[in-house]
């Protein structure tokens, strides 16, 4: 599945074409927006997008500060 949106949030993108009586259909029957089990997928695969890229910010951050507190030094500009 190519992915419509990275987050939840950005799920407003293909709700926004149904409720301008678009459909978005995409290869497999399961993401068919215009069904209740098509919607909830995703809903649901928005939501699993939502986790992972916490958990990717929560890493990244841990390994920072980890990297910080043993001396370790690097060129890359950390914001």
């Amino acid at each position: 599945m190519v992915r419509l949106s990275t987050n939840a949030s950005g799920q407003c993108y293909p709700r926004s074409l149904t409720t301008q009586n678009a459909t978005v259909v995409l290869a497999e029957p399961w993401t068919d927006t215009t069904t209740s089990t098509g919607r909830l997928m995703l809903a649901v695969l928005g939501g699993l997008a939502d986790v992972e890229r916490d958990l990717i910010r929560t890493r990244t951050s841990e390994g920072r500060i980890r990297a910080i507190r043993q001396g370790k030094k690097w060129d890359v500009l950390v914001a």
